[in-house]
């Protein structure tokens, strides 16, 4: 058995034939998958103005990363599965190599961003505007850039991973150099992960809290809803977050595996990594399209389907509850201000979008679920005003015997 590692291989040798040639076959599938569903949010923002907010454009941004991913992956691995080998050469190795590394990169820096812009909206209760959207997606397209760029800055190269089936970097390479890029890598995959789980740690106690408050003051059914309420968000924060994690540690481990023992790691266990990773960015535009009643409604209007039930002005939360934003997946309870008006506090919902606003006008009353209040004015406001929390969500479960419909977000993002 030959015992040389993958890095040392010489690619005219490489052939793919039994386990190695169904591995390649497996990963060609899911880049497929990743095409299409990629395509098919990207076309949901080209057809649909509703979907063009600031954050929105995050989500773009993270779409147009993973088709490209895809492409690179359906392209390369097509080849390679019609010759039964590494046919492609030696340059276009060290092109795969960057291009996996920077998209991969830029992907989950992406993730990492849409967590802090969730976090920002329903823990700190600000907003993105646009300049500061356009400004994180040029900073990640620089960074994966550097990033992709790094090993040839310090001698090193993109190497053939144990798995056989694609290039990146020399994990394994015990200089002080091939550390320091390892390192960064290491890094570029911990830091979006332990931000996303940070970010939806808070964002899930952040409703925790609001939820206790509200049930000091129900009793009954509402005390129901309310625990239906969270049930359904502990269950998309799960989705969202182990999903993300699911797909990536495997590769977290890899590469301590390999910087540790200064060797390649196990081809199963690699062949796994890699296939997880790309599936991620096949699962990321489902999420966004089934937690999200946005991108799901755009979808049935796409698709020409009849609207959900859910997404439904009458029995939703009217888009004022949370976004998913991926995978930021989970809404966003986008709480906005009252305006006061005259001597007494008049409460007026709003979600900072002209389209929404109109809709929750003239079909919600003025009882919204979870309002914000301006700086200026107490966090901690009447008790006649806590009164509204979740108070929408208490008439649907009133009105109808079945749990609070899906996640929707405000159009104002």
């Amino acid at each position: 058995m030959d015992q040389v590692e993958a890095r040392f291989r010489d690619l005219h040798t490489l052939t793919y034939e039994g386990s190695t040639l169904a591995s390649l076959w497996c990963i060609f599938l899911v880049s497929v998958g990743v095409l299409i569903f990629n395509s098919f949010l990207i076309t949901l923002f080209a057809t649909d103005r509703t979907l063009r907010t600031p954050a929105a454009y995050l989500v773009l941004n993270l779409s147009v990363i993973e088709f490209c991913l895809g492409l690179t992956n359906t392209i390369m691995y097509g080849i390679n599965l019609y010759h039964k080998r590494w046919a492609l050469g030696t340059t276009a190795a060290h092109i795969q190599g960057c291009l996996l590394v920077g998209f991969c990169s830029a992907s989950l820096t992406s993730l990492g961003l849409l967590g802090i812009e969730r976090w920002l909206v329903i823990v700190k209760q600000k907003r993105l505007e646009l300049r500061q959207s356009i400004g994180l997606i040029i900073g990640t397209w620089t960074w994966s850039t550097i990033l992709a760029s790094s090993p040839y800055w310090f001698g090193n190269k993109w190497v053939l991973e144990a798995s056989l089936l694609y290039h990146a970097g020399d994990y394994a390479n015990r200089s002080a150099a091939g550390i320091f890029v390892t390192m960064l890598i290491f890094m570029n995959v911990s830091l979006p992960l332990m931000t996303f789980m940070f970010s939806y740690a808070q964002i899930y106690k952040v409703i925790k809290d609001w939820n206790a408050h509200e049930r000091q003051s129900s009793l009954g059914r509402q005390q129901t809803a309310n625990n239906r309420l969270e049930a359904m968000l502990m269950r998309k924060v799960l989705i969202v977050v182990g999903v993300f994690v699911f797909n990536w540690v495997l590769q977290d481990v890899s590469f301590m595996f390999e910087l540790i023992t200064g060797k390649q790691d196990q081809p199963i266990v690699e062949t796994l990594a890699a296939i997880f990773c790309v599936f991620n960015s096949c699962v990321n535009p489902i999420l966004f399209i089934v937690l999200d009643a946005r991108f799901s409604a755009a979808a049935r209007r796409l698709l020409r389907l009849p609207p959900s039930s859910s997404s439904s002005p009458s029995t939703s939360m009217d888009n004022r509850s949370f976004q998913s934003g991926s995978f930021s997946h989970t809404n966003s309870w986008a709480l906005q201000k009252s305006t006061l008006s005259g001597s007494g506090a008049s409460l007026r919902p709003t979600t900072g979008d002209t389209w929404a606003d109109e809709k929750i006008q003239g079909s919600v009353s003025p009882s919204p679920s979870p309002l914000r209040y301006p700086s200026h004015i107490s966090h901690s406001p009447p008790q006649h005003q806590h009164q509204h929390l979740f108070q929408h969500e208490h008439d649907q479960f009133q009105q109808q015997d079945r749990a609070v419909p899906g996640f929707h977000s405000p159009r104002g993002k």
